[in-house]
């Protein structure tokens, strides 16, 4: 075989490709970003280790549990939670309470200590520069 007879991209090819990269990033931007400021934080903390870098890596990888969980797992741990803890129908109260607390608390809860985390990391960086 020569070097010429290699198979070359064919146009489908690189749109099929194009749209693979483009429904991707659609659908997982948020994550993608997260994932860099996690990668971004480790980063530095290998460079220059200090607690705010852990911080900032702690939040981000709250916000991805969060994300992940909020699109991928809630809906399944509630269905099998439900399932498996209310045996009657009329168990309405227990009904509410694991409802509320898997679909709202958690994610709430993990939204708020990620982004809590980045903060604190935000003010600390800040008040130990010098002046």
């Amino acid at each position: 075989m020569r070097g010429n007879d290699k198979e070359k991209i064919t146009t489908a090819n690189q749109q099929g490709l194009f749209y693979l990269i483009y429904w991707t990033w659609l659908h997982n931007y948020e994550v993608i970003a997260l994932v860099f400021g996690a990668l971004l934080a480790i980063g530095l903390m290998l460079y220059k280790p200090k607690r705010l870098y852990l911080l900032f890596f702690l939040g981000f990888l709250l916000l991805i549990f969060q994300y992940e969980y909020t699109k991928h797992i809630v809906q399944s741990l509630e269905e099998q939670t439900l399932q498996t803890a209310i045996v009657s129908d009329t168990q309405t109260k227990a009904r509410k309470v694991i409802d509320f607390t898997l679909s709202r608390l958690i994610p709430f809860a993990s939204y708020l200590g990620g982004w809590g985390l980045i903060f604190v990391g935000m003010i600390l960086g800040g008040r130990n520069t010098k002046r």
